[in-house]
């Protein structure tokens, strides 16, 4: 089902002035359009097999290296006052686990910082049991060297504590302080010589200059001037090292952390701007000068929000910490040369996802288009594999929006660039809006500015489509199978959407089955499902054994719900192996008691295997499928009934999360993928490899309550 849909006279006439394209406001000011020249990694660390992220805030690089990375985390969990795990670790630059330590010491670890000596200071923001509201300082093996602070004696004077976010060190060893947490807690900064003797504090609550309304995070420029991120006044304060007022920065956003790199290139992460608390301002990243406070990058949210806390390597790589999601992330900076472009493709010579200086043997028009191509940094690079009839005669390149719904007995591989508009919202698809009534079309016009659009796309040999994976160096895969009524160009924009808003970073390659691309096509779309599941097995047979993929993420929609499960089915009965890891099953379209009997013989063949099922009782359109097969769907909900539910399968009921009533798809209750909540679990599935579910995404309740673990997980009604 679409997002933009073409509607005719039937449907009630109220519906003809809601239903248009998606919108969109235009983003004008600076900090929400400087560039985004980094990309989200792989999950990068390699924790212990009995430890899992928690809570955190705290993330700090090793001076000795300049890339190994240290995280303060909240020992598994939300919270360390009963824990024995330690919530000091260190990583390697591979991602390695080195150490931890600090068990037992902590209630509620909050900042972090590494000084020049490779000591390692950490902050405790709440005091009970006779321990919190302190500075520790610790040797890089774990010795305590000192506390600033009385432990479990929050205070205003110069001995004691009240809520200490962060801390940073300067050279000659003098020690700052971002004291409060907002609350009851301390609004000031205070300042120690390196051996720990108190030497000025400054600052009260309040909003003006020099005053704080929660001071959440500090660093140290190389001039020595101190930055303390104001996160409740929306701005970052600027002092000299002895705390008299320089300036405030409020193009930062509201800042939750800031880091400065030797070189006086700040990063300050936002993750609660909202449009009540700073209006016009985006959650994300923000990078820029710290010398003349210009912004010039930001990296727009991700998964849920931006991360919490922030650290940046000598290699410029961005290290984001998360509170909520509980997890750590990698952002890698691309290099200048790297930009994001098609993989090689017949018709125009391109590098494997780089676009070449000089292609060779390539016209001038077309030489132009790979310049304006490697300047366009909206642009998402993706693979497809169809068995829609494709015209012979057309050669490479195609046109998508022309390519149809006629069957094909055989695997067409391609490539395609699709470019995300500037002021695109997380789970939308923006296109043009087509209204045909009487006969008489009424449409907007194509805009790549304002909607998604497809730059180009054309076919590929086998040989470059393996070639192009191969010389990416992705080991991992993302293959998105949409659902009924769905045009070829539609699935493209699919996976461009899910993949900008999720920052998955396998090689994102969308299947494409001949749907009819109507909502009058049903019976012509799940024939043609039923007859593809052999072509979608040799998609994954190539990507295993000629293109190196170890490891395969797949999504799928609707009727594409029930390739998926033949091909499970028939790699079953073939006993064959494919390097599956994870699988989202949304909306699936496919027979509820099938279904079941497969997940069931599926987990017991290869329990390691992820499964995760959005159900629905909202969902008008499998309520409508049900009853003309006479058989319940998998992904329905019926009334007053429970969603599906098998061993080793993790179920989400979705129905709280409502509808979209800017879409035909999302009237119907069908559109998981135009759902906010939905893109983040997804992505936080796939790229954090996070469950269960309410552990990344903390919104979602047990059912039932507090069971571990539960039968189901649900969104909040």
């Amino acid at each position: 089902m679409r997002y933009a849909t073409t509607l005719m006279f039937g449907f009630a006439t109220n519906l003809l002035m809601a239903i248009s394209g998606d919108r969109a406001c235009a983003q004008t000011m600076d900090p929400n359009t400087a560039p985004n020249p980094y990309r989200m990694a792989e999950t990068w660390a390699q924790l212990p097999e009995d430890r899992k992220w928690g809570s955190a805030f705290g993330v700090g690089v090793d001076k000795s290296d300049g890339r190994s990375l240290w995280v303060f985390d909240r020992c598994a969990s939300t919270d360390c006052s009963n824990s024995m795990v330690p919530p000091i670790q260190k990583f390697d630059p591979t991602g390695k686990y080195v150490r931890g330590f600090g068990a037992n010491m902590f209630n509620t670890p909050h900042g972090l910082f590494v000084d020049h000596e490779g000591n390692v200071w950490v902050t405790d923001e709440t005091a009970k049991n006779g321990k919190g509201a302190v500075v520790v300082k610790f040797s890089p093996e774990g010795r305590v060297l000192m506390t600033l602070g009385k432990l479990g004696t929050p205070g205003d004077n110069k001995d004691t504590l009240n809520g200490p976010s962060g801390v940073t060190v300067a050279p000659n060893g003098d020690i700052y302080i971002a004291d409060g947490h907002g609350g009851n807690s301390n609004d000031r900064i205070v300042k120690f010589s390196k051996d720990g003797k108190f030497i000025t504090s400054w600052g009260k609550h309040g909003k003006e200059p020099g005053e704080f309304d929660t001071p959440h995070g500090i660093a140290l420029d190389s001039a020595g001037r101190v930055f303390v991120a104001d996160r409740g006044n929306n701005r970052i304060q600027i002092f000299n090292s002895d705390g008299k007022y320089v300036a405030e920065w409020k193009q930062f956003g509201r800042p939750n952390d800031l880091t400065i790199d030797k070189n006086d290139t700040i990063y300050v992460t936002d993750s609660q701007s909202t449009p009540t608390n700073n209006p016009g301002i985006r959650q994300g990243i923000r990078i820029g000068s710290a010398k003349d406070g210009k912004v010039t990058a930001f990296i727009p949210e991700t998964l849920t929000g931006a991360p919490d806390g922030i650290a940046a390597d000598d290699q410029g790589n961005l290290y984001g910490s998360w509170l909520g999601k509980m997890t750590v992330a990698r952002f890698a900076k691309q290099p200048e040369t790297a930009r994001p472009a098609a993989p090689p493709a017949p018709y125009i010579e391109l590098a494997s996802l780089n676009v070449q200086a000089s292609p060779p043997n390539v016209s001038e028009p077309d030489r132009k288009i790979v310049s304006d191509l490697a300047e366009d940094k909206q642009l998402i690079s993706i693979l497809f594999a169809t068995n829609r009839e494709l015209d012979p005669q057309a050669g490479p390149r195609i046109d998508p929006h022309g390519v149809g719904y006629a069957r094909s007995k055989e695997l067409t591989l391609g490539s395609a660039l699709v470019r995300v508009p500037e002021a695109h919202k997380i789970g939308r698809i923006e296109r043009p809006w087509n209204i045909v009534f009487l006969g008489i079309s009424i449409s907007t016009s194509e805009d790549e500015k304002s909607h998604f659009v497809i730059k180009q796309a054309g076919t590929m040999s086998r040989e470059d489509f393996t070639g192009a994976i191969r010389q990416s160096g992705k080991d991992s895969a993302f293959i998105f199978v949409h659902g009924f009524d769905t045009s070829f160009a539609d699935a493209l924009f699919d996976v461009a959407q899910i993949v900008h808003d999720t920052n998955i970073s396998s090689m994102p390659i969308a299947f494409s089955w001949p749907s009819k691309a109507t909502m009058f096509g049903y019976d012509y779309d799940r024939e043609s499902a039923s007859r593809s599941r052999d072509l979608f097995a040799q998609l994954v047979e190539l990507l295993q054994r000629e293109a190196a993929i170890s490891n395969i993420y797949i999504a799928a929609h609707s009727l594409g719900n029930q390739i998926v499960a033949d091909f499970l089915d028939y790699a079953q009965i073939a006993k064959a192996s494919f390097p599956l890891s994870e699988i989202a099953f949304a909306a699936p379209d496919v027979d509820r008691d099938h279904f079941a009997e497969l997940v069931g013989k599926l987990k017991q063949t290869t329990p390691r295997l992820g499964l995760t099922l959005y159900a629905s009782s909202a969902d008008r359109a499998l309520n409508a499928s049900g009853a003309k097969a006479q058989g319940a769907r998998a992904g329905d909900i019926p009334k007053a009934g429970l969603p599906l539910t098998i061993p080793g399968m993790e179920t989400i009921d979705v129905s709280a999360l409502g509808q979209d009533m800017w879409s035909l798809c999302g009237i119907l209750g069908h559109c998981p993928f135009s759902n906010r909540s939905i893109i983040d679990d997804i992505g936080r599935l796939v790229v954090g490899k996070i469950r269960p579910p309410h552990i990344r995404s903390p919104q979602l309740q047990r059912v039932p309550a507090g069971s571990d673990p539960p039968l189901y997980w649900q969104y909040p009604r």
